[in-house]
């Protein structure tokens, strides 16, 4: 089975999936309150994709398991250091954003002006972000390492007999009704 995108990985997650239905629901109650239908039609849009890779992400984690359960020594996933980063700065800005957000927008002004005089530093990171981008697009297939070999082909433990050895050590009988004689 091919793995689903990593956004519908991540949507269909039950942690992710379960408040965007519940804020799409929200959006749905609010719609109908109102005159704009706008807001309605998001939210059937919002549920439907959610659900969809709600549904495509836990098929693939139901074949996932049942594949690594085939397996001699599953391997289990450790965190990186970079996912570790990720985690912790989402984790941080999620916190400012909810106790102060005036505190994030001021942080992102004062950050977007540090990148202003910082010309090779943007140059880079544009550049790193375009080859991940690349990367992400064209999506080449991993080598697969050899651990075990799947079959092996010995030699025939008994010798075998050509044809006409194989006729030879046939009795009287068969030979006279090979012949056409019964």
């Amino acid at each position: 089975m091919k793995r689903p995108a990593t956004n519908r990985m991540i949507v269909g997650h039950p942690i992710i999936a379960m408040p965007l239905m519940l804020a799409s629901a929200v959006t749905l109650i609010a719609g109908f309150q109102t005159d704009n239908l706008f807001p309605v039609f998001i939210a059937i849009a919002m549920i439907w994709a959610v659900q969809t890779a709600r549904a495509q992400a836990s098929a693939y984690r139901a074949w996932k398991a049942e594949w690594d359960a085939m397996g001699d020594d599953p391997s289990p996933r450790t965190a990186t250091a970079g996912r570790m980063i990720g985690i912790t700065a989402i984790a941080t800005l999620t916190l400012i954003a909810f106790e102060q957000p005036a505190m994030l927008a001021y942080g992102a002004g004062f950050a977007i002006g540090w990148l202003k005089t910082q010309h090779g530093l943007v140059a880079v990171l544009g550049l790193l972000a375009l080859a991940l981008l690349a990367r992400f697009i064209r999506r080449r297939p991993r080598r697969l390492k050899a651990d075990k070999p799947v079959a092996v082909i010995a030699k025939a433990v008994l010798p075998v007999p050509s044809v006409a050895d194989a006729y030879r050590a046939l009795p009287p009988y068969c030979h006279a009704l090979l012949r056409g004689q019964s």
